[in-house]
């Protein structure tokens, strides 16, 4: 028996879309679609993908940077007169 394997399936949960797509601000510079778990089986089904290994998607571990950006802007916020 054989298995069709995706080893880098995108994983894009709410919050981590949510925090990393503020305002339209895109970090990373690519603005993905909402995923869902129903969607991503759906796919999965569909392209018949018997596994996948999730994979978090962009901006992925240079999430630092978004978070820099978004400490800048509450700290020009918060020193503003």
């Amino acid at each position: 028996m054989s298995l069709t394997v995706d080893l880098h399936h995108h994983v894009i949960p709410e919050f981590y879309w949510d925090a990393t797509n503020e305002d339209g601000n895109v970090a990373g510079g690519i603005n993905p679609p909402r995923w869902s778990l129903d969607g991503a089986i759906a796919y999965l089904d569909e392209a018949k993908i018997d596994v996948a290994i999730a994979s978090i998607s962009t901006p992925g571990v240079l999430i630092a940077a978004a978070v820099t950006i978004v400490v800048r802007k509450v700290t020009a916020t918060m020193t503003q007169p």
